[in-house]
C-alpha cells in the first residue's frame, strides 16, 4: 500500500540518530511504500543543516530515494487553493493534502490538527 508522507515525518526521521523507533520505520517495515509531494522535497532541502553537512545531505538524499516523488499537477494546485481558501491551512500543507486527495492516498503526518479540517483526507495511522 502507497502511503502518502508529510514532512513532519521525515524531519522525524531525520533527527533519530537511527530512526528505528519513528512512524517512518513503522511505515516501511509495515511494507508500505512511501510516497512524497515535490512540496516535501521543496521543505526538506530548504534545511540549514543539509547544505551545512555532506552527512545530512547524504542522509536525506537516501531517504528521497526510497520514495516515490509525485510532481504538482495544475489540479493538484486548484484543490489546494480551494483547501487554503476554505480552510484556511498554509498553502504548503494544502499542496501537500491536495497530492494526497488527488492520488487517492492516506496521508501520514506527526501534525494532525494541521489536517484535521480536511473531510477529504485521510490521515494514516502506524495500525493501517
Amino acid at each position: 500500500m502507497q502511503v502518502c508522507v508529510d514532512t513532519s515525518i521525515l524531519i522525524d526521521w531525520l533527527r533519530q540518530s537511527d530512526g528505528s523507533q519513528t512512524i517512518f520505520e513503522r511505515l516501511i517495515s509495515g511494507q508500505h511504500l512511501p510516497v512524497v509531494s515535490t512540496v516535501v522535497v521543496a521543505e526538506l532541502y530548504s534545511g540549514r543543516s543539509v547544505w551545512q553537512h555532506k552527512q545530512a545531505k547524504a542522509r536525506l538524499d537516501g531517504v528521497l530515494a526510497e520514495c516515490r516523488v509525485i510532481p504538482l499537477e495544475p489540479a493538484m494546485a486548484i484543490l489546494a487553493g480551494s483547501i487554503h481558501n476554505m480552510h484556511k491551512t498554509p498553502l504548503l500543507d494544502a499542496l501537500i493534502a491536495a497530492t494526497a486527495i488527488t492520488q487517492s492516498l492516506p496521508l501520514a503526518t506527526l501534525n494532525t490538527k494541521d489536517f484535521s479540517a480536511i473531510t477529504d483526507i485521510t490521515l494514516w495511522s502506524a495500525g493501517d
